[in-house]
């Protein structure tokens, strides 16, 4: 823009340089034509006003561009952010959707393994009870944390999650898991962090509880895999599990 200008008005004084020459040289001497020099200049002074209007014209397209341009760079900025936040909405809907099979795979396996249990117990009244009880906790256990997931993905969608939802399961509260395997026939010894928690599936580890939320969902949820395969494939006589916290790591181990 600034390019086409500069010739603009590089042309415009040319021409006017060079009317201005001849007009002179021919109004000079005794001879010359006194008129031709007035000409010249009336011409040059038409000139110099036809040259402000170019660099006017050419200041106002070059405001308008600039203003386009700005508008472009605005919009553009404005997709990049709805991309972003699509984006986003999609990990968070992948994310839940692992943490619901999470959640239902281990719990319905439990449930399915104690149901089974139940119905070959009918003859002995103690251990049916023992199994239904069992299968009552898991149940419990799942509408807590579907409740808790679901309120994560109304919060996605925008809408009331009609209160707080639930704290996601951590490390510090892995003892539920054990007691669930344990309850469903498969005995679990506790290791490393895990040897001294004795207080039942409610308690919370001491050592495990300030770790970060990512850290402590990750943990339980691969003691969870683990102990669902466990109780669904292994036909183990125990397994082990241990926990140990690091200064710089968390070692988690189902054998």
């Amino acid at each position: 823009m600034e390019c086409r200008l500069v010739v603009s008005l590089g042309a415009v004084i040319a021409v006017n340089a060079g009317f201005l020459a001849v007009s002179l040289a021919r109004g000079g001497g005794g001879g010359g034509d006194p008129d031709a020099i007035v000409d010249a200049r009336g011409v040059a002074s038409l000139s110099i006003g036809l040259l402000v209007t170019v660099a006017l014209g050419q200041y106002v397209r070059s405001r308008r561009d600039r203003a386009e341009a700005a508008e472009r760079r605005a919009a553009a900025a404005e997709r990049d952010r709805e991309a972003e936040a699509r984006r986003r909405e999609v990990a968070e809907r992948l994310r839940i959707a692992r943490e619901l099979h999470d959640v239902l795979a281990h719990q319905i396996s439990l449930i399915n393994v104690q149901a089974g249990a139940a119905l070959h117990r009918r003859d002995d009244a103690e251990r049916a009870y023992a199994a239904l009880e069992a299968i009552k906790a898991a149940s419990k256990d799942t509408l807590r944390e579907l409740r808790g997931v679901l309120g994560v993905l109304r919060q996605v969608d925008g809408e009331d999650g009609g209160g707080q939802p639930s704290a996601p399961p951590s490390l510090a509260r892995v003892g539920e898991l054990l007691e669930q395997t344990a309850a469903a026939g498969l005995p679990v010894r506790r290791a490393g962090d895990l040897a001294g928690d004795l207080a039942g599936p409610g308690s919370v580890l001491a050592g495990l509880a300030g770790l970060p939320a990512p850290v402590g969902l990750a943990g339980y949820r691969i003691v969870q895999e683990a102990l669902t395969n466990a109780v669904r494939h292994s036909g183990a006589a125990q397994v082990t599990v241990e926990v140990r916290r690091l200064p710089d790591e968390v070692v988690v181990g189902v054998d």
